[in-house]
């Protein structure tokens, strides 16, 4: 903290100048190109691209020549000369140099680093803070709210050029915006101009394939066809109808009259067949009346051909009446035969029989004509409607697409499709922006506790070596049955424990292995001290507890078979002797050391002689505990295993548990041996809360307000005193250990 305030002494002051554009876009659909009005995604997006574009390479390019011709043309002077040695000796030729800049800024094109002069250009601009990256640092751009407003600002060490740069280059932006919108509207101009032409020539194809079509299947006027050719089917249905009742009404007129004459058993009064007179007359009206059939459905048969034909139909009907009348004249009177009447009606009868048999098989055949096209006729009303649905299609397109030309083209003369306007002009800022230099302080201070703080739990996360009870149990095969506290620890001899309070730690953990051997049963009380590794503190843990069961009135005897230990002269116990010979007579509570040869037990005595000496100590003493040599180097705790009924493991705590510490633990529990536990040994005082609970320690207000907030203990987290009742102890800070002792002894 005291370096960075110190290295933000002597920051320069910064000017900010602000000005501010606002952006008009389409808001009518009439009016839009696109037929729609802009969405708000859209809107983001324009203000987005002008954000860009003021970032932009070319606009950065524009506003430093900008600045730098006019340096040279004496409009604004806040360039200084410096030392370069190629650049400043080649721009004060200043009327070439102008010339230059003049050119790129007309042309709206960036330096080409390609050529030396333009190189010269870009050094010289680099060298005066005009390089592409201090005014893009300097430069800030943002969209004020959800408006059409942006917002521009530039940060200088000088307040008139703050303002100065601001107006250069928002200048540039709108210039850049509009000739980017310009080009915009000519392309969307060109393109619809293209897209114009096409619907044109796609309508005018349209039209003339329905029209080929039309005039290649005869068919001018859809609609007036149709209805020709459903009246010409109903006239010739009505026409058959006619014929075909004609034709059985004179047939059975026929019939009726030659019945009557046959009855009489009179022959006709004339032979009609016999004439040829008449018969010529008959053919010549057949003939008529077949031409007039044939040329009746024909289109280019003139109505007054057919007319004429008619009338001479009529006329030769008349004629054969005539000739049947002169027939009928000239044959002698005989009133019992004379049926005038009946013979004239009998030929008219026949003529219409005949011309009806004529006439019904040709208005059948042209029925059955019409009828086949008319089925071909209905396929083409249906492809004629489609067609007719393409050209209307081809046309609205067109006119859409021709209205969007004309409105491009008005949009091209305009401004664009957004009219951007300087709303607040570049402002010289009056006083300089506020130094964050407190915050910078405040910050690293910050910083610096979090890099503390996160060493500290690197450290402790990282750290894989046994310091606490919770990291033992999640290794240890056996359960733990006690735990030793480190007399030495840092927090003893800073004096923030009273020794008096890890010694009563300690004398109540040993109690606690003390009770699990009185409880084993009393055949089964010689009990294997084991351990890893020889710094363990075996011996003195196993001394420590037997003193204990001494006090209580128990006869203890401790073999201590570890050859590797040495002497050990501050036993808490006596000596009772050094060779084997001496567990024959002896009686006293005491250690008997064989440790005088690296000699195996089996090897000091025979196993039938180790079996028969240990059952007749246990007739002397209550428990037999056996010190070993550690697992690590050496088997000698095997041949223990066959006079040892109970073992303890111990283990020494701030080290790493291995794969050695995993195997002798699993090779002592698939021995069979009976373990009441596992001690947790030299353990620091500070890391047994967890294990017995609050242990009193002078600690400041700061620590004691953190512990309660680690403990999640809020009840009281502001009060003054520095820790509470211990529970078991009953301590409180400063008290000396004579109090001490009387309130435990209490």
């Amino acid at each position: 903290m005291v370096t960075v305030f110190l290295l933000t002494m002597s920051q320069p002051k910064k000017y900010v100048s602000e000005a501010t554009l606002n952006i008009n876009f389409q808001s009518s659909k009439e009016l839009s190109l696109t037929d729609d009005v802009m969405q708000q995604y859209q809107i983001n997006l324009y203000f987005e691209n002008m954000i860009q574009l003021a970032r932009s390479s070319k606009n950065l390019e524009i506003v430093r020549l900008t600045a730098l011709r006019d340096f040279f043309q004496n409009k604004y002077t806040f360039l200084k000369h410096s030392n370069p040695p190629e650049s400043n000796d080649w721009v004060k030729d200043s009327a070439r140099v102008v010339m230059i800049l003049d050119s790129l800024i007309n042309q709206n094109t960036m330096l080409d680093l390609k050529r030396a002069d333009h190189r010269i250009i870009s050094q010289y601009l680099n060298e005066h803070d005009l390089s592409f990256e201090a005014i893009e640092s300097n430069l800030k751009t943002s969209r004020i709210g959800n408006s059409n407003f942006v917002r521009f600002s530039y940060e200088s060490n000088d307040p008139v050029t703050a303002a100065y740069m601001t107006g250069l280059i928002i200048e540039s932006v709108v210039g850049q915006y509009k000739k980017i919108s310009k080009s915009r509207s000519f392309f969307d101009r060109a393109m619809f101009e293209r897209l114009v032409d096409r619907a044109k020539m796609d309508v005018d194809h349209k039209a003339k394939q329905l029209e080929d079509y039309k005039v290649e299947n005869n068919i001018i006027n859809l609609g007036e066809h149709t209805k020709a050719i459903v009246n010409q089917i109903v006239n010739l249905e009505v026409q058959l109808t006619h014929l075909k009742e004609q034709q059985a009404a004179g047939t059975r007129a026929i019939a009726k009259i030659k019945e009557s004459y046959n009855s009489g058993g009179e022959p006709l009064p004339i032979d009609v067949s016999a004439n040829q007179k008449i018969i010529g007359l008959k053919q010549e009206l057949k003939a008529i009346n077949q031409e007039v059939l044939q040329n009746r459905f024909k289109a280019a048969e003139p109505e007054a051909n057919i007319a004429a034909r008619e009338r001479r139909m009529d006329e030769l009907k008349k004629q054969i009446g005539q000739e049947v009348t002169k027939l009928v004249t000239d044959v002698p009177y005989d009133p019992r035969l004379a049926r005038q009447e009946m013979v004239m009606r009998l030929i008219g009868y026949q003529l219409d029989v005949e011309m009806a048999d004529e006439s019904i098989p040709v208005i059948e055949k042209e029925i059955v004509r019409i009828t086949n096209y008319a089925s071909r006729f209905a396929s083409l009303e249906s492809t004629i409607g489609t067609m007719n649905d393409e050209v209307y299609v081809a046309q609205q397109g067109y006119l859409i697409l021709l209205n969007k030309l004309n409105l491009a083209k008005s949009v091209e003369m305009g401004t664009g499709e957004g009219d951007v306007t300087i709303v607040d002009e570049p402002s010289i800022p009056a006083k300089p922006e506020p130094g964050k230099r407190g915050l910078l302080v405040i910050v690293s201070g910050l910083g610096v506790f979090v890099v503390i703080v996160a060493i500290i739990v690197l450290i402790e996360v990282l750290d894989a070596s046994i310091s606490s009870v919770d990291r033992f149990e999640k290794v240890s095969v056996f359960k733990v049955l006690a735990a030793i506290p480190n007399t030495m620890s840092e927090s003893v001899k800073k004096g923030l424990i009273v020794p008096r309070v890890v010694e009563t730690i300690m004398n109540e953990q040993i109690k606690s292995i003390r009770k699990a051997i009185i409880d084993l049963p009393e055949n089964k009380r010689s009990v294997l001290w084991l351990c890893g590794h020889r710094t363990d503190g075996k011996q003195w843990l196993a001394s420590r507890v037997a003193a204990s069961m001494i006090k209580l009135g128990y006869r203890v005897l401790i073999l201590h078979g570890d050859a590797l230990d040495g002497k050990e002269t501050r036993l808490p116990v006596p000596i009772v002797g050094d060779t084997v010979d001496v567990l024959k007579t002896c009686s006293e509570s005491g250690v008997v050391r064989l440790t005088s040869s690296p000699m195996s037990p089996f090897e000091m005595m025979e196993r039938k002689v180790w079996i028969t000496t240990v059952r007749d100590l246990k007739k002397r003493y209550d428990f037999i505990f056996t010190i070993v040599a550690p697992l690590e180097s050496s088997s000698d705790w095997r041949e223990w295993l066959d006079v040892s009924e109970a073992g303890i493991y111990i283990f020494s705590a701030n080290k790493v548990f291995q794969t050695i510490d995993r195997r002798s633990m699993d090779a002592v529990k698939s021995s069979g041996l009976n373990i009441v536990g596992a001690v947790l040994n030299k353990i620091d005082v500070e890391k047994m809360e967890s294990y017995i609970g609050h242990i009193p320690k002078t600690r400041s207000q700061i620590r004691m307000m953190i512990k309660k907030l680690i403990v999640r203990d809020f009840r009281d987290i502001g009060e003054c005193e520095h820790f509470k009742s211990a529970g078991m102890y009953g301590l409180e800070n400063g008290i000396n250990a004579e109090k001490m002792k009387e309130e435990h002894d209490v």
